[in-house]
């Protein structure tokens, strides 16, 4: 499987959830350090929730038959993710605040 991300492919799905987090958290580049101080306060499970929820990671792929026949794969599951992974990717987001490195940088 592959872990895949707005057409970028990534060597571990741990580096695809953190690209997922950053770019929900970043808002594509229209969030600043301070947009996200300002919702800092709800928390990275509040954030991954409303990620998964918006962006329908947990909607199943039509044709993608789990091995036990029990309905579609999900789109993290196609990508050998999980819910769980994204949440760990939202708490690590919040720890290391990359958003301001990459502000830093610049």
């Amino acid at each position: 499987m592959s872990h895949e991300f707005q057409s970028t492919l990534y060597r571990t799905s741990r580096d695809m959830c953190d690209a997922i987090a950053f770019e929900w958290m970043m808002a594509g580049g229209l969030n600043n350090p301070d947009d996200i101080d300002a919702i800092a306060p709800l928390g990275a499970q509040h954030q991954a929730e409303e990620c998964i929820e918006g962006w329908g990671l947990l909607r199943q792929i039509e044709g993608t038959e789990r091995r036990d026949g029990e309905g579609d794969l999900t789109w993290l599951e196609v990508r050998d993710s999980s819910a769980a992974e994204v949440l760990d990717a939202f708490e690590r987001f919040f720890a290391g605040r990359p958003d301001r490195k990459t502000i830093e940088q610049a």
